[in-house]
């Protein structure tokens, strides 16, 4: 065999016994990807995966079905102090149905906030970032 075709071999074995990525790995910007049922991986800006739970029964995701392919990650259940991605820096979550509690992403980590006057509204969640954040005042 020549020696470019036992290149190829060995790239396409070492590709293989690779896998899929996981916290921590070395990564060049671009989409984030779900490294199990429930946990997205997010590229951060010092060019290493960070893990991001996502706790709800939909967990993480590949949506191919929508008009745009996209990755979706459950946030029900999202609890305080729990991690969240740097581009929901801001973005709402309500707990509660009388809309006076609220989980705000910021310093990527979910913290708990009062809404006063019942003033949460979820945000909404897009394809590169939440479309809208969502308020609590």
């Amino acid at each position: 065999m020549n020696a470019w075709k036992w290149a190829v071999v060995f790239v396409l074995v070492l590709a293989a016994a690779c896998g899929k990525p996981k916290e921590g790995d070395v990564c060049q910007g671009g989409d984030p990807q779900c490294a199990d049922d429930h946990t997205l991986l997010e590229c951060e800006d010092d060019g290493h995966y960070r893990a991001i739970g996502c706790p709800g029964p939909d967990g993480c995701v590949f949506d191919n079905h929508a008009a745009e392919p996209l990755l979706v990650c459950d946030l029900t259940g999202t609890q305080t102090g729990d991690e969240c991605e740097s581009s929901y820096q801001g973005f709402v979550l309500c707990t509660d149905d009388t809309h006076t509690h609220a989980l705000i992403c910021g310093g990527d980590i979910w913290r708990a906030e009062p809404c006063p006057n019942a003033t949460c509204v979820d945000g909404i969640g897009g394809i590169d970032g939440p479309d809208s954040t969502g308020d609590c005042e």
